[in-house]
């Protein structure tokens, strides 16, 4: 007679169990898709915290300078951010120097270039991004203070035969970064 106990204990234990389960997990779910609500092209939650929507297509974007860990000389920060439902590729050294195409108030400016051989494909996957850097050795003379600099980056959608050019938005050297450009110096 226990054993009949003892069985129907534990298969009421693993249906109650089994029920509450499914009825947090049910309310959980649902609770959770009307969480994010779209004002304005801005998503908002519960919490009233705001995130930024995901860009379309491929972006470049200026994020600033930094120093380089290993010798502290000033280069540009981008973020190449990739939209699409794809992977793109671009073509390095390393992962976070591709050639840019760098212009000044709309005009190419003179920059050191690469000759390809030993370079490596690098890929940034749907939805992901890539931080780049471009040093001031890839400027060969020095913009004024006042220029609209661009840097440009060639980028390849998966499927696509050639390469597309992507241009950040302009914006103005930092002085630091600016005044350590030595004309000529490579």
């Amino acid at each position: 007679m226990k054993w009949a106990e003892r069985l129907f204990v534990f298969a009421a234990a693993t249906f109650i169990g089994l029920a509450a389960a499914a009825m947090f997990s049910g309310s959980r779910s649902s609770g959770l898709s009307d969480c994010v609500i779209t004002l304005g092209g801005i998503a908002s939650n519960d919490t009233g915290s705001k995130t930024a929507p995901s860009p379309v297509g491929i972006r470049v974007t200026y994020a600033g300078v930094d120093r380089d860990p290993d010798d502290s000389e000033p280069r540009l920060r981008f973020v190449i951010y990739n939209g699409l439902t794809q992977p793109i590729s671009y073509r390095s050294y390393r992962p976070d120097t591709p050639t840019p195409r760098l212009k000044a108030n709309g005009d190419d400016l003179h920059s050191s270039s690469d000759c390809g051989i030993g370079m490596q494909t690098f890929n940034i996957l749907p939805g992901g991004s890539a931080e780049i850097h471009v040093y001031k050795y890839r400027f060969v003379e020095r913009p004024g203070k006042t220029d609209q600099i661009t840097a440009s980056f060639y980028l390849k959608p998966a499927f696509a035969n050639e390469f597309e050019t992507h241009t950040s938005e302009p914006f103005l050297l930092p002085d630091e970064f600016r005044e350590s450009i030595k004309p000529n110096q490579y």
